[in-house]
Formats: structure tokens, sequence, C-alpha cells
């Protein structure tokens, strides 16, 4: 089974401007090295959701969601262990 060619993404951003207009206003902030200095030290939840202004759904406040996603972060990080490979690509729909 081949990859797929394109992301797949919730909404179309061609026909949301304003969703577009946040991502990069999202990602021009996120990206600001001289403002975060966090090379490989993480941003707090309530930084990212006060100063960029984030929507973040706390796991934590959904135990079978936040048990799923520590399961599939643990394989992950055993995959990575025991492979040596240390980037990953997920994509929704694709197991090859």
């Amino acid at each position: 089974m081949q990859a797929p060619s394109t992301l797949e993404i919730p909404f179309r951003v061609d026909r949301e401007p304003l969703l577009l207009q946040r991502a990069k206003k999202t990602a021009e902030v996120s990206c600001d090295h001289t403002r975060w200095m966090s090379h490989g030290r993480p941003i707090s939840m309530k930084v990212l959701t006060e100063q960029p202004n984030l929507r973040i759904n706390n796991l934590q406040s959904s135990p079978d969601l936040h048990q799923a996603v520590k399961l599939y972060v643990d394989l992950l990080m055993d995959y990575t262990a025991k492979t040596s490979r240390v980037q990953i690509v997920h994509v929704p729909g694709y197991c090859g």
C-alpha cells in the first residue's frame, strides 16, 4: 500500500481564510526561537494557551483518551529505542 499523496486535514484551508490566517500566525509565534529559547526543553501548556493563544485539549480530563495517547507514545518510544530511528512520520489511515 502506498502512502497518501496529500495530508488529510479536517478542514479545507483554501475555504477557511480565517483558519489559514490563524495557522500562519501560530506558526510564526511557535517558530520564534529567540522568544522561546526552548531547544530541548518543554514549553508548558499554560504558556502555550496564554501567549500564542492556542486551544489545547487537556488529555487528563479524558482518561480513556489520555491512556490511548500514552500507550501510543510508549509504543513509539520503544520502537525508536529498539531500531535507533529518531524520526517518525505518522500518517492517519496509512499502515504500510
